[in-house]
């Protein structure tokens, strides 16, 4: 991994990390800028060349190397390793073609001398330089949204690929580039020219040994580099770049019927058949975001690979680690302090990605420069995977799920229980599952490779969780954005923090409420679990300070805790969060849950004061009013009054108000004074 550095490092007010997108940054080779043996600061560039980052003597790399060894020793000739996008992959490979290529032996000392990977070939452990690289790269196909043109660019990245190969080892292949092109490579069929070209080698490297052609440039090398070693390594960078745009699990049948995916299919499957040929294609290495192309595009889901994503020995293959970052920020800072301080933003931001399933790892850091979290330029998951899920009433409710604290708050964010994952699943698996059926296996999985969830912790093999908080934001704006309140919300929320109204964005939530697709359970929500969805659209503004669960020590001595606290530069807002279930309401004997919450949509606020409880409600009886007048108005004041709460508010304007979510439908809101009595009566957001 690697960085930069600037003269006179002096800490911006943002956290200045490392930027994964960057090749001098990617996060499996992330190169820090240094002058001598002081490193000063990350630079952002988007370079992701092996030769070019290790050449350049300003730049100091986290190794990665000893995966090398690690790669060659896993008895599998085609390996899958996936990750959420920005986590180095393209260097990865980049390295891993510098190493293994023949064509850069010459340059191995100056390359990969006194890194890990160099005490493993001294050893004998493995040997560098004895591959022919065919690389492809499916993050630089042109998209369009014509897919009869998309497949056209497809086969254009394909041809051009091909074509790199030739003109790199014509040597090797004893005749010139241009006469190797013009044989083997027809413009119209781009898995022809494929074939052509495995097969060419095959038959070449077959005859050197032989000793048919001995005037071939390969038939009297000395030194061990012959055809005899010599065989195809397969790099596919990002192999589902392109097909993910295309592949929509609520509408399959365009590309399904399209060319563009005939071609994947036709690709894959012939890479399948050249990996038996005994000088074709000896080794395989694809990396991408997720198995579903591999299955929905080949048959029988490309079923000679073997997928290493999850398995503990290259789980610290891409990204930094907790350890890499401090130790590099230490190298930056002038200071401890700045350690510490920038450290702690970019955990409680930027960390918590686990990649092995069945055993607690270091987890990894996905990093940027210029960090802002309400609209992080970096971000590891998609925006139209970001769009997919938000159509998809199944990923909204596992992100809504995930996005809430847990209960007994031991984790930032709420853990999602799993007993399995699948290793290969189609665009089907992900229509034909209905929510609360089953453990939504496909969509879990999904959401897990793309990097919406991730591995916890602490227990890996048994729950998944939102990685962090940029993650939950990007989440929580797609939401709005499905539903059309994207726009209104961040007005209402960017007034909560200039004059602490908080009535608007109360008010844009009611509106998500009655526009999801509601299921039985979602109207049985606790106060707790639709504080923290309103939470989520706080995150959006990074003028807020949102505290969750704030602990207070009451008039009386006895210690309380206020559901949620907004503090901006000129405001302190109080919120105390109550919900009353549809079902607990007296709002008839014969009435569905669906029309009950109609017939509570009718209601004003007098309406609303004035419903009575069901005799299924253990603990409240009479009416809201009622309740609220008992019950409701003496823990808030205890609230308001407590020592925290003063320190809190200072010099901000004080705000306290009371949030009654009723039946999933209305918002009532009630404000009190800072003497605790309340103001005025109470209002429908």
């Amino acid at each position: 991994m690697c960085t930069t550095l600037l003269s006179k490092f002096s800490p911006p007010p943002h956290l200045l990390i490392l930027h994964s997108q960057t090749s001098r940054i990617k996060l499996t080779s992330v190169y820090p800028r240094h002058a001598s043996d002081t490193i000063e600061a990350f630079p952002t560039c988007s370079v992701s060349n092996f030769s070019k980052l290790r050449a350049n003597k300003r730049f100091a790399y986290f190794d990665r190397t000893k995966y090398v060894f690690v790669l060659d020793s896993i008895d599998a000739d085609v390996l899958l390793f996936l990750r959420p996008r920005r986590f180095g992959k393209s260097l990865t490979l980049s390295m891993l073609e510098h190493f293994h290529g023949v064509q850069h032996r010459a340059q191995y000392g100056e390359l990969f001398k006194d890194l890990d990977v160099d005490k493993d070939v001294k050893e004998n452990k493995v040997t560098p330089g004895q591959y022919l690289i065919l690389k492809f790269d499916f993050a630089e196909v042109r998209r369009t949204r014509d897919l009869t043109k998309a497949a056209e660019e497809l086969a254009l990245n394909i041809i051009q690929s091909l074509k790199q190969f030739y003109r790199t080892y014509y040597l090797h292949l004893g005749s010139p580039p241009g006469q190797l092109i013009s044989e083997n490579i027809n413009q119209r069929f781009a898995i022809n020219s494929l074939a052509n070209l495995v097969q060419l080698v095959n038959h070449t490297l077959r005859e050197v040994k032989n000793g048919g052609d001995k005037k071939h440039p390969l038939a009297n090398v000395k030194g061990g580099w012959h055809a005899d070693h010599l065989k195809i390594y397969l790099l596919a960078d990002e192999y589902d770049a392109f097909s993910n745009e295309y592949m929509d699990p609520h509408n399959s049948q365009p590309w399904a019927e399209s060319d563009a995916s005939s071609l994947v299919k036709a690709f894959w499957a012939t890479v399948k058949d050249m990996v038996g040929l005994p000088y074709g294609i000896q080794k395989c290495f694809i990396t991408g975001i997720s198995p579903r192309s591999l299955t929905d595009n080949t048959s029988g889901g490309f079923n000679i690979s073997v997928n290493m994503s999850f398995e503990e020995e290259v789980a610290g293959l891409c990204g930094l680690s907790r350890a890499d970052v401090e130790e590099a920020l230490e190298r930056i800072c002038q200071s401890k302090a700045d350690v510490k301080q920038h450290l702690a933003r970019l955990m409680k931001y930027a960390n918590g990605y686990h990649f092995c399933n069945y055993r607690k790892s270091e987890p990894a850091v996905l990093t940027g420069e210029d960090f802002n979290i309400a609209s992080p330029p970096n971000s590891e998951v998609s925006q139209r995977f970001l769009g997919i899920c938000a159509s998809s009433p199944r990923a909204v409710t596992h992100i809504q799920n995930a996005l809430t604290h847990s209960p007994d708050q031991t984790t930032q964010y709420h853990l999602i229980p799993y007993s399995k994952l699948v290793q290969r699943f189609r665009l089907a698996d992900l229509q034909s599952r209905d929510v609360g059926d089953g453990e939504e296996v496909a969509w879990h999985t999904l959401l897990l490779y793309f990097g919406a969830f991730t591995f916890d912790q602490e227990n890996p093999s048994k729950f998944l969780t939102i990685p962090n908080r940029i993650a939950a934001a990007r989440f929580g704006t797609t939401i709005l954005r499905r539903f059309g309140l994207l726009d209104s919300m961040r007005d209402a929320v960017r007034f909560l923090a200039l004059r602490g109204n908080i009535l608007d964005p109360l008010s844009g939530y009611r509106k998500l409420m009655a526009a999801r697709d509601i299921k039985s359970g979602e109207y049985a929500m606790t106060e707790w679990q639709h504080r923290d969805s309103f939470h989520i659209a706080i995150l959006e503004n990074p003028g807020l300070d949102p505290q969750v669960e704030y602990e207070v020590t009451k008039p009386g001595g006895g210690p309380g805790l206020v559901d949620l606290i907004v503090t901006s530069p000129s405001h302190c807002v109080v919120t105390e969060w109550k919900t009353v279930k549809i079902d607990f309401l007296d709002l008839g004997e014969t009435l569905s849950w669906d029309e009950k919450a109609e017939a509570l949509s009718q209601l004003g606020v007098n309406g609303v004061l004035e419903l009575k409880f069901h005799r299924r409600e253990k603990y409240k009886k009479g009416s809201i009013r009622d309740w609220i007048e008992k019950d409701v108005t003496a823990q808030l004041k205890s609230y308001v009054l407590s020592p925290e709460i003063r320190g809190l508010v200072g010099n901000r304007e004080f705000h306290a108000h009371l949030v009654l979510v009723v039946g999933f439908r209305k918002i009532l809101v009630w404000e009190m004074d800072e003497n605790g009595d309340w103001i005025g009566q109470p209002v429908l957001a």
